[in-house]
């Protein structure tokens, strides 16, 4: 009877700390699972939690660990965080409630594990080259976001303050069964039942039905395949099983999915003759593109900043659209050598184009140009600018500088004066074309631009010349240079 007892008390005195002991492997799985969660690693798992919230009849918790890598060469700033599910072509995005941590405290029986909001949400801090996993918390009432029992996508895009962007997408599936047994307050961890994301078997081929059967034109998947092109041999062409030209022009698109970042190897994508209205910021995340043609989708007004990260690219044709701005990353394209912006509504452009080390070719006519920048002059690689038919009202002397531009053609324009120093550092041009301006007297000394050979000044106001000017004219005439003037 006394070991009886004995024994009875001491199971009695373990079996109370059975709940404290019980919480704290809780506390310890549920900080497992979110350390684990980390889901910009394709191809594995993606783990999220669930939680029938206490207060809101309907509402569900869900708590997504995020790990949200900076590929930057500095420390970044996460500054912004969309979190989406798209079903059947329609595309809803979760309201983002808190930036949360898991907490597990040592020695304590009553409160092991506790969800606690970091305020403010964004920004937050993400060292360079390193990856923090971050829990987010999001909410849904009543499944208005998230619908049961069908298979959706999910999309997680994290945006940095140096333009570098997290990008995750993967299939989603969530089932009543799982809803119904979630007990209020406690937290279920669950994994999709598709296990794999963007799985590397996948070829170039299956991304592109993929893109296809996302925009609804499955259809035009042998067309785009098969139809001859004039400027290459076929429409898609391969490097192994790489695609790494892809024409998607003349088929009425009107957006262009994120999924066109699947097509890394990517060289040369043309998207003319469409419907676009803007380009995906996923864009940026081809690194090997050289050559983007989306010339003559009239209603295109913007393009994103993340078209900076291109830093292949040799030529770029936004010819045709309805761009007002050009966004200051066009700067960071350090290879392009042809620039197409002509025919659009385009006001002013950004300083930072003088970046354009290698630039060869500029095409700026028929805008709403009023002046250029005068970082034009650091363009020393420039051969040829278009720049007719625009609101010019004056020449930037840094033009001067580019010494193989040696021709200025700013024909149909406001321009009411050469540059101030064309005599003194335009030895090195031959042709003056400034038919259709408002320049009412010319300089004096034109006969010392010893390489002049075409001077058209033809439908300015031009007032009685100076016999000076008169002198230079019959100077350069008499060299052969081509005059023409009213």
């Amino acid at each position: 009877m006394i070991l009886q007892d004995l024994l009875t008390s001491e199971l009695f005195t373990y079996a109370a700390y059975l709940p404290g002991i019980g919480a704290a492997l809780l506390a310890l799985y549920n900080w497992y699972q979110m350390q684990r969660g980390a889901v910009i690693n394709l191809n594995q798992p993606v783990n999220y939690g669930l939680i029938r919230d206490e207060e809101i009849d309907g509402a569900i918790k869900f708590y997504f660990p995020i790990l949200t890598y900076n590929e930057g060469s500095k420390a970044g700033m996460a500054k912004d965080l969309t979190i989406s599910f798209k079903s059947g072509g329609v595309e809803k995005k979760i309201d983002i409630s808190r930036r949360v941590e898991m907490v597990h405290e040592e020695g304590t029986e009553e409160e092991d594990t506790s969800i606690i909001g970091a305020e403010p949400m964004f920004p937050f801090f993400v060292p360079s080259d390193e990856g923090n996993v971050t829990i987010f918390e999001c909410i849904d009432y009543d499944h208005e976001v998230i619908p049961l029992n069908e298979r959706v996508t999910c999309k997680i895009y994290i945006s940095y303050d140096h333009k570098k962007k997290t990008a995750i997408e993967f299939p989603f599936q969530l089932y009543s069964d799982e809803i119904s047994l979630l007990l209020r307050g406690t937290m279920k961890w669950l994994k999709p039942t598709i296990q794999e994301v963007s799985p590397s078997t996948l070829t170039d081929r299956d991304h592109l039905r993929a893109m296809l059967q996302e925009m609804n034109m499955e259809d035009e998947y042998e067309v785009i395949l098969d139809r001859e092109r004039t400027h290459f041999d076929r429409t898609v062409k391969y490097n192994g099983s790489k695609i790494v030209r892809l024409d998607l022009s003349e088929l009425k698109l009107a957006t262009l999915p994120e999924s066109i970042q699947n097509f890394e190897y990517l060289e040369f994508l043309h998207l003319g003759h469409n419907l676009l209205t803007t380009l995906p910021e996923s864009i940026g995340n081809l690194k090997h593109l050289k050559e983007l043609n989306v010339r003559n989708n009239k209603g295109i007004a913007s393009i994103p900043d993340s078209i900076g990260q291109l830093s292949n690219l040799q030529f770029l044709s936004l010819y045709g659209g309805n761009l007002s701005t050009i966004p200051d990353s066009i700067g960071s394209l350090k290879s392009l050598t042809w620039l197409r912006l002509s025919e659009n509504q385009i006001k002013f452009l950004p300083e930072s184009l003088g970046n354009l080390l290698v630039l060869e070719r500029l095409d700026l006519e028929n805008n709403e140009l009023e002046s250029l920048p005068e970082t034009i002059g650091s363009l020393q690689k420039l051969k040829t600018l278009n720049i007719q038919k625009n609101k010019l009202k004056s020449v930037p002397p840094s033009i001067l500088k580019i010494k193989q531009f040696t021709q200025l053609e700013f024909n149909d324009n406001q321009i009411s004066a050469f540059p101030p120093n064309l005599i003194q550092d335009g030895g090195h041009i031959t042709g003056l074309f400034f038919h259709e301006n408002n320049i009412e007297t010319l300089p004096d000394g034109l006969e010392r631009l010893e390489r002049l050979a075409t001077l058209n000044i033809k439908n300015n106001p031009l007032t009685s010349l100076t016999e000076s000017v008169e002198a230079s004219i019959q100077i350069l005439k008499n060299r052969g240079c081509n005059i023409f003037i009213d």
